[in-house]
């Protein structure tokens, strides 16, 4: 039974282990300081954990798989906690001595304000027109965490709408807000805004709103202002205003009577009017049309009284009015107004202004103004008039409008990007939409060094568009030289000084070669059978091709290096470098020095293969940017053998030519793999050679961090970076470089052969110390090609690490003493250092010391002590012991007591503490002692607060409830028996500041102009121990202290002077106001921090992505839909040009619309362009005729190429099956062909019929013919060809002779030969293609001897018996076969048959 007794315990033990480990249901003994944290990604926060329950094994923070240090006598730990983690957690535990653990969780919420905030329509109409919804989007990018994102929508600061997401994610998110609006006309130009901010309520961070911004113009039909009923005197001008108003402005037409006035404004001006009549206006835009009628009333003109003068006559005497300015240059849409008084009182009886808007009536005022709100004309037709007792006169106002460029663009004005060197190369500067141009200045600038300044003639009040050109002469130092044309109004120095517009182009400047050390004839020595290298040092630009030859021999090499093996004769080496500019030649004379005499050796039978095929490449290696032109020239060394040669390329080939040399030539080079080849005929052979063309694409971006998105790294600890590398190719030319502090570190390559570009990476793991903390990890991505390859600039990514690692002592010692004179003051420190900056912990013989900086005083040393310094952060601790030594001082003289002695001894009074730091308000204690209980008689505290009577005890306190005065008059006092002695503590009385903001002077910043930021801290104390600290984002850039004493609350500021730039666009910038108190003050150094500041930085843009080239789909693609991205504030707007002409990059582009493409970004700052390739593709087809001619062995004169892009693929077939496509065409090649052509994009088919044309061709050659005499004889001549050949024959007619034609053959017969007939006889067959010839040679020959008569006849009657006695023996062996057969047929009937046949 004992064993089942044991499994009892064992099972009781269990459960009592269980229920022990869980937490006392009555209270947990934990507190978390603060209780809920929200913090920045990518910042620390410190959390503080309570105990009230002392008695404790171990209490630790976990955070995930990490802990901090395991605290085990203090009743709080503190831990650091990055915020490098979007579900980062932290949970403080304490395990009991009753193995109960009890935990408690810290609330973190992990926060990003967003990237960027943008705002536009959502159907890209940049228009609202009154009365319809107008949809806007706001798009937030990147943001956490969404659910606490609120988005408000504002129409001229006043809130219409407000969002919020119910999206729980914790980690960045892109997110967007609609909203739609209905305006109204006065509503035109209106600024939307909507504002995303993240909402952690009263008691979270509050951070600021990040916002955008659009305004819209609202569009609206027509609309009468008034109409109009005029009565005018016979013979006076009269100007008809139609007042509408629209947007857009309207078009106008004139009528008068129902007659068209051929007048498009909006005003019409009548001269000299005679009769009554109806005017009619119709205004008219998109939106609609509205007429306005204006009846005009003809009076007869009064005579006017003689006493009256004239208006003339005022005139001369000087109209007594005053303008109020005379002068004055306006923006088009700006407000304006001019003031006019009289200086003739006693005659004045009115005034006023007559103006087609801001005019006003007849007033009794001797003051009237003449204002417009928005001037939106660019005539000014207004004047002051004033009535006199006897007069009239008026004056006009001189008022200048103006509009400043709207644009500046600069480029060469052929089209021609690179200049000639030494010759002219004009740019064109073009200025759009300024007024007035008389007032424009052009000036032109090469590296900031003004070059010429033009100006203008034209008097147009209206904007225009212009130019300047200008024709500069350039030298080759001068290439990539920056040329700026800038356009500015200037109107003196009492109108505007307006900024200048500018355009830069930075310009290539071509050149031949040339040599660079000067000697066109160099000599080198070697010895026999070394190898030497020689260099052609020539330069140019475009950079040269090379050629080499030795002793007359092309080398085919085209290089400017060329290696020698094995030297074993002298020779003479030339170099060519040539290009389209010229070319140079340098002479190397290579003379060889004999070594010793060595063993001959055999000749190698290999050294033929050096011949190979005959053909030259020039280049033969090329490397080419993807979009870049590219030519080859191919050339034979064998003319001797030569038929033609060509290039057969996918693209840019050639046909069949007679010319020993032949060039493989493509405009754009935009194919990643490049199947071309260069093929020639001999006489006997054919060959072929390819060029090696390498296409490349230098990355589009290079981005480097840790892979693990950490962003501190661990002394001695591997950390991982990874270098991201996009959209680059050849890949297996990349070189990716690592660095520490521009140390090179590792080099990777990569072995992937894929010719389009790809994206790829390089990780790194560095072990770093601590030695290396902030330093800068960088890596490089560049293409190599080798030294005669294009040396490409290498694209780079950085970091700047943070290095942690646990605290160490600095002295290297863990055991000090120090001897101290007894009574005196002494401060330890503990010298230690780490990062994160280690938390310190001090112990006095094992007694906690509640202290926690570096530095520990110690008042009134008495005794002897182990004092223990414990630093700590979250990789480790390490601990110093310092060992106090205290030296007795002597004895006094024991005769009669000295009532100072005391004073050098030390007042026997020990305060507990003999320093305080206390927040107004707060409590405050402090403890006093005496040491010298032997001659103690009393003690106590004079205090003006808090103060206790004279009292026996040993031990008095003195205490406040609340500290309401900044200047503490406490002392502790003790009466002995020979002397009397008093002590006081040190009190600082602290306030934290009631508020801190910062303000800008003015706003906004723009880039490169200095700015001010102050920190306004209200209400603080004391001002001595208050230090302010700048930062941008989370890096600090600037501390103040301030040394005033004063202990009582003040107001006081701090300035930050900085010059802005766009990387400070969006910064938060923040000012935290501290109180450092000492090492009594607070764990937690008192501060308060303001809400952040966002700057606003306005800059010019700066293209940020935006493609080198691009296809697109025709009737699909739009340059809208091209990704072309550009920063600047304010939001830079993009125009697309063309062909110089801007566009409307919403339309879908054809295939006639391929090219270079200028993508122009503009903000109120200035403008910056960039090109892009556009190539738009489309499907096949085929514009070709239906039937061709071509000669055999020859090619098609007009090829039947399909129309496509990318280029289609043809596929010949005939009589239904595919055939390779023919190269040279053969005599029997004539037929239907059907072709078939395809593409990404279809596919099309065509039908055509080729006819193979040839010359004729014999079927039998020239020959000679015997011919008897009186005999007759026939011969033909026939021939083939395409088309049918035309025989005829030359030959010396006869009677006896006859020409006779037999289907495609012409005959001559002969009817008894004679001596007249022999000769030559020339047949001739031609055709179209060519005609041939050959001859038949008559000869005639004499009669043979005859045989006698007699003799023939008896042959004759010989061959008749012969021939009859054949016949009776065939009759007889008949007979007796069917006398054989008759013996049978009685018993079976037989058909007979002949040869297996029936008969």
């Amino acid at each position: 039974m004992w064993h089942l007794r044991m499994l009892g315990h064992l099972m009781l033990i269990f459960l009592l282990c269980e229920a022990d480990s869980t937490c006392p249901t009555e209270s947990n003994p934990l507190t978390v300081h603060p209780p809920e944290v929200i913090g920045e990604y990518g910042k620390t926060v410190i959390l503080n954990c309570t105990s009230t329950e002392l008695e404790y094994e171990e209490m630790y923070w976990r955070s995930g798989t990490t802990t901090s240090e395991k605290e085990d006598e203090l009743d709080f730990v503190g831990w650091s906690v990055p915020l490098s983690d979007w579900h980062v957690t932290a949970k403080c535990v304490i395990k009991l001595n009753n193995s109960a653990e009890c935990s408690k969780d810290a609330e973190i919420t992990v926060y990003k304000n967003p990237v960027k905030v943008n705002l536009f329509p959502t159907k890209h109409t940049n228009s609202a027109v009154v009365g319809r919804p107008y949809e806007l989007q706001c798009d937030i990018r990147e943001v956490a965490p969404v659910k606490n994102l609120i988005v408000r929508w504002y129409i001229n600061n006043q809130i219409i709408k407000t969002d919020s997401f119910n999206n729980t994610s914790k980690t960045p998110v892109n997110t967007f807000s609609t909203s739609k609006v209905v305006l109204r006309k006065d509503q035109h130009g209106v600024q939307l805004r909507c504002e995303a901010q993240l909402d952690f309520g009263r008691s979270g961070p509050q951070l600021p709103a990040m916002y955008a911004t659009y305004n819209v113009s609202v569009h609206y039909a027509p609309e009468l202002k008034n109409p109009d009923n005029i009565v005018v005197y016979e013979g006076d001008d009269i100007t008809l205003t139609c007042g509408v108003e629209a947007n857009p402005p309207p078009a106008f037409i004139w009528t008068r009577d129902g007659v068209n006035m051929l007048e498009n404004t909006n005003k019409l001006n009548v001269i000299q009017i005679k009769a009554s009549a109806t005017y009619s206006c119709v205004a008219t835009n998109y939106l609609g049309s509205v007429t306005k009628i204006i009846n005009v009333r003809v009076i007869a003109n009064p005579a006017t009284p003689a006493a009256i003068p004239t208006t003339e006559a005022s005139t001369k005497k000087g109209c007594p009015l005053l303008l109020m300015p005379a002068e004055a240059v306006v923006r088009f849409g700006d407000p304006v107004s001019v003031n006019c008084s009289t200086t003739d009182v006693a005659h004045f009886e009115g005034m006023g202004w007559e103006a087609p808007f801001g005019g006003t009536g007849f007033e009794k005022s001797s003051l009237v103004t003449w204002k417009v709100e928005n001037l939106e004309e660019w005539t000014i037709e207004s004047k002051c008039y004033v009535t006199l007792n006897d007069s009239q006169c008026s004056v006009k106002p001189d008022i200048t409008v103006y509009k400043n460029p709207v644009n500046v663009d600069l480029f060469p004005t052929k089209n021609i990007h690179a200049a000639v060197e030494g010759k002219p190369y004009e740019l064109r500067c073009d200025i759009q939409e300024v007024a007035p141009v008389k007032n424009l200045i052009v000036r032109w600038y090469i590296n900031n060094q003004i070059i010429k300044t033009d100006s203008f003639n034209n008097t147009s009040k209206t904007p225009v568009n212009t130019f300047s050109t200008w024709k500069v002469v350039l030298r080759k130092d001068q290439h990539g030289a920056q040329l700026r044309c800038e356009a500015q109004l200037e109107f003196g120095t009492s109108g505007p000084q307006l900024p200048a517009m500018y355009a830069t182009y930075n310009v290539s400047v071509h050149y031949a070669p040339e040599l660079r050390n000067n000697t066109d004839n160099d000599i080198v020595d070697v010895d026999e059978g070394d190898d030497v290298t020689l260099t052609c040092e020539a330069e140019g630009n475009p950079p040269p091709v090379f050629n080499w030859t030795r002793d007359g021999v092309n080398m085919l090499e085209n290089m400017n290096n060329l290696s020698i093996i094995q030297v074993t004769s002298n020779a003479t080496y030339s170099c060519k470098a040539t290009n389209y500019l010229g070319n140079i030649t340098k002479i190397i004379n290579v003379r060889v020095i004999p070594r010793a005499a060595a063993p001959a050796a055999m000749p190698d039978p290999g050294a033929t293969t050096k011949k190979g095929c005959p053909l030259v490449l020039m280049p033969a290696e090329a490397v080419v940017r993807f979009g870049d032109p590219v030519s080859v020239n191919c050339s034979t060394t064998d003319v001797a053998h030569f038929e033609g040669m060509g290039w057969e390329a996918p693209f840019g080939g050639t046909g069949f030519e007679k010319s020993s040399l032949v060039t493989w030539k493509v405009e754009n080079l935009e194919e990643w793999t490049i199947e071309s080849k260069c093929y020639v005929n001999l006489n006997d052979s054919q060959c072929s050679v390819k060029p090696d063309i390498t296409v490349y694409k230098n990355p589009v971006n290079v981005d480097l961090f840790p892979t693990k998105n950490i962003h501190a790294a661990v002394e001695g600890k591997p950390y991982e970076l990874r270098c991201d590398i996009q959209e680059v190719a050849p890949v297996k030319n990349l070189i990716v470089r690592w660095y520490i502090n521009n140390q090179i570190i590792k080099t990777d390559s990569f072995n992937n052969t894929s010719k389009t570009p790809v994206n790829t990476f390089s990780t790194w793991k560095v072990v770093l110390r601590k030695d290396q903390h902030g330093a800068q990890l960088r890596c490089e991505a560049q293409l190599e090609f080798g030294t005669s390859g294009p040396q490409l600039p290498a694209m780079y990514a950085t970091y700047n690490v943070s290095v942690h690692y646990a605290p160490e002592l600095r002295n290297n010692t863990d055991n000090d003493i120090v001897d101290v004179d007894e009574g005196d003051d002494v401060t330890l420190t503990c010298e230690a250092e780490g990062n994160p900056p280690p938390v310190f912990n001090w112990t006095r013989d094992g007694v906690n010391m509640l202290e926690n900086m570096n530095n520990l005083s110690i008042i009134q040393v008495t005794s002897n002590a182990t004092y223990s310094c414990k630093a700590t952060n979250y990789l480790g601790n390490i601990t110093k012991i310092i060992n106090v030594r205290v030296i007795p001082r002597a004895a006094a003289p024991a005769a009669m007591p000295d009532p100072g002695a005391t004073t050098k001894k030390g007042c026997p009074l020990v305060l507990m503490p003999a320093e305080a730091v206390v927040r107004f308000g707060d409590p405050v204690s402090v403890n006093c002692s005496t040491t010298d209980v032997a001659h103690f008689e009393g003690m106590g505290w004079e205090a003006t607060f808090g103060g206790t009577g004279f009292e026996n005890s040993s031990l008095v306190t003195w205490k406040v409830e609340k500290v309401q005065e900044w200047t503490i008059e406490s002392k502790c006092y003790v009466t002995l028996i020979d002397s009397q002695c008093s002590v006081k503590p040190d009190i600082t009385v602290y306030k934290t500041p009631d508020a801190v903001t910062v303000s800008l002077d003015s706003s906004p910043m723009v880039e490169g102009t200095e700015y001010k930021l102050n920190c306004d801290i209200i209400n603080v104390a004391p001002q001595e121990k208050l230090q302010v600290k700048w930062y941008k984002g989370s890096e600090m850039v600037h501390k103040q202290r301030f040394s005033d004493p004063i202990v009582t609350p003040v107001n006081v500021s701090s300035t930050l002077m900085a010059t802005s730039s766009r990387n400070d666009d969006r910064a938060l910038f923040k000012c935290v106001a501290e109180l450092h108190l000492g090492p009594k003050g607070p764990e937690l150094v008192p501060a308060a921090e303001s809400s952040p500041y966002t700057a606003v930085v306005y800059y010019k843009p700066q293209i940020q992505n935006c493609p080198g080239s691009y296809r697109g789909v025709e009737h699909e693609f739009h340059m809208d839909s091209l990704i072309c991205k550009a920063d600047g504030n304010p939001e830079p707007t993009l125009q697309w040009y063309y062909q110089g002409k801007r566009i409307n990059a919403s339309e879908p582009l054809t295939r006639a619309q391929s090219g270079e493409y200028t993508a122009k970004f503009v903000n109120s700052l200035g403008s910056i362009s960039t090109t892009v390739h556009i190539t738009i593709e489309y499907p096949p087809s085929f514009n070709c005729d239906k039937s061709y001619e071509v000669q055999a062995d020859g090619k098609l004169q007009n090829e039947c190429v399909p129309q496509g892009e990318p280029k289609p693929d043809i596929i010949w077939y005939k009589d239904g099956k595919q055939m390779s496509t023919p190269q040279y065409w053969r005599k029997h090649d004539s037929g239907s062909y059907s072709l078939k052509a395809t593409n990404n994009h279809g596919t099309a088919n065509h039908m055509l019929y080729v006819d193979v044309l040839y010359a004729p061709v014999f079927r039998k050659g020239s020959y000679t013919l015997e011919v008897t005499l009186d005999a007759n004889v026939t011969f033909d001549c026939h021939a083939e060809g395409n088309p049918d050949p035309v025989i005829r024959w030359n030959y010396t007619s006869a009677d006896n002779v006859m020409e006779t034609t037999g289907g495609r053959q012409k005959n001559i017969s002969i009817t008894g030969a004679t001596s007249t007939n022999a000769g030559v006889y020339v047949c001739v067959a031609t055709n179209k293609v060519g005609s041939v010839a050959k001859a038949v040679t008559l000869v005639m020959k004499g009669k043979t001897r005859q045989f006698p008569r007699d003799i023939i006849w008896i042959l004759i009657i010989i061959l008749i018996l012969i021939t009859i006695t054949i016949l009776i023996v065939l009759y007889c062996s008949r007979r007796k076969k069917q006398r054989k057969y008759s013996l049978v047929s009685q018993s079976m009937p037989m058909t007979t048959k002949a040869n297996g046949v029936q008969a």
